[in-house]
């Protein structure tokens, strides 16, 4: 007997599990092309080195092809730095101070106001990928594919930011933990490398296993999301 839920019985079936609906690609479209010029204007380029903005580029192609591999490496990414985010933002409007000091910005009044709400896709990006690994499941391949972005977005930040009070900021905290404050423990090129490690093995793969337990497995799955 076929259950009410035709996202599970494609599942079972093994069949194409259903495509991104059209008004959420729209959504995640729309958002990037607000952010993009507007981003690129106050902060430059190198403001798309940074994880959670890449992760919507990636989102969007991942919406946009049906691709469960590169939705699930994008839960990756923002999993842990959306959370201190959105933990930041919450402690300052509740109790008036930043617990991570990761959302200065979004209380600056020296901002436009414009760019700084643009800012609070941070919110909604992470319970839409949620809700695409509960649609597509998620991919056990994610965990090297992300390490892969990473690395290549540190060594990219590294070649291309070197002030990290230059307007795209401390990138990936490329320049140490504290954005106000360079680290002075290790030579820029080793904290480089402590990074290359860190990212992959200490944030990544913890919740990697996180979601291989919690999500259903997309390997195998054809997905129905062109067109």
């Amino acid at each position: 007997m076929a259950s009410q839920d035709p996202v599970m019985d494609c599942k079972v079936r093994g069949d194409a599990v259903p495509r991104a609906p059209l008004a959420v690609k729209l959504f995640v479209t729309a958002n990037l092309a607000l952010i993009v010029p507007l981003y690129w204007t106050h902060y430059g380029p190198p403001v798309f080195l940074w994880f959670c903005d890449a992760a919507l580029f990636l989102t969007l192609i991942g919406l946009w092809w049906g691709k469960p591999l590169l939705i699930s490496s994008q839960a990756l990414a923002v999993a842990l730095p959306v959370l201190m985010w959105n933990a930041d933002v919450a402690s300052r409007l509740i109790f008036g101070v930043h617990l991570f000091d990761a959302t200065q910005y979004m209380f600056d009044a020296g901002r436009p106001w414009f760019l700084r709400a643009i800012s609070l896709y941070h919110v909604w990006l992470p319970i839409l990928l949620v809700w695409m690994l509960r649609r597509w499941g998620y991919h056990s391949r994610a965990w090297a594919l992300q390490s892969f972005v990473a690395c290549f977005l540190l060594l990219a930040a590294f070649a291309f930011v070197h002030d990290p009070l230059a307007p795209a900021g401390n990138v990936n905290k490329l320049f140490g933990l504290r954005d106000g404050a360079p680290q002075q423990s290790f030579p820029h090129e080793w904290w480089l490398v402590v990074l290359l490690f860190w990212y992959p093995l200490f944030l990544y793969l913890p919740f990697h296993g996180l979601f291989l337990t919690f999500f259903p497995r997309a390997n195998g799955k054809k997905t129905a999301a062109l067109g």
